[in-house]
């Protein structure tokens, strides 16, 4: 765990640790653990527990767009800050780019901004493979992997998500286009319903 002022790692402000983009890669996040937290915020929100307001976003030219993201728990408060560029390839920079601010949920102080580039990613890889986990037939034996904007971060059964996908066969098969047998209002609400 990165510590104010510890090293190389995250400096401090007032009280307020600054992560970089560096420092969120070297806690290796496991793709696994990504997705049990996305699970546990989705059930949250899903009872009533999590305040998530849409979207504000902002377009720009060539494609460009910003967006601020704002979500509240009874244990956490934050807001993320999304700037995707395509244009930058030209350039030799990333088209992601983003912040995270994290405050104290009971007093609004800040107490962490953090890169967000890697947080988007798993964070897109793992609602994709929560979803999955939920909807996926059984007994397929192959999966079909598209990658997010850090291919790294993908496949999520690779990663050891809980899929209910087996290895694949010699010759790969692919699940028929026939509807999930279970359906989204199927999928347990709450983690004693599981």
């Amino acid at each position: 765990m990165i510590e104010y002022g510890a090293g190389t790692h995250g400096s401090t402000d007032r009280g307020v640790l600054y992560l970089t983009r560096g420092d969120v890669e070297s806690l290796a996040l496991g793709m696994a653990q990504v997705v049990d937290a996305i699970e546990a915020v989705f059930r949250a929100k899903g009872r009533g527990a999590a305040a998530m307001p849409p979207k504000a976003s902002v377009h720009g030219e060539a494609g460009a767009f910003s967006q601020v993201m704002a979500a509240a728990l009874p244990d956490a408060l934050g807001a993320k800050w999304v700037c995707l560029f395509p244009a930058n390839l030209r350039r030799g920079l990333p088209t992601l780019h983003g912040l995270l601010l994290l405050s104290d949920p009971e007093t609004g102080v800040p107490r962490a901004v953090m890169d967000a580039a890697l947080v988007t990613a798993l964070r897109t890889g793992a609602s994709a493979a929560l979803a999955a986990r939920y909807l996926a037939r059984p007994g397929p034996n192959a999966t079909a992997s598209l990658p997010t904007t850090r291919p790294r971060c993908w496949p999520p059964r690779r990663a050891g998500c809980g899929l209910r996908a087996s290895p694949p066969a010699s010759t790969p098969t692919w699940a028929s286009s026939r509807p999930a047998r279970r359906s989204a209002a199927s999928v347990p609400t709450s983690a004693s319903s599981a």
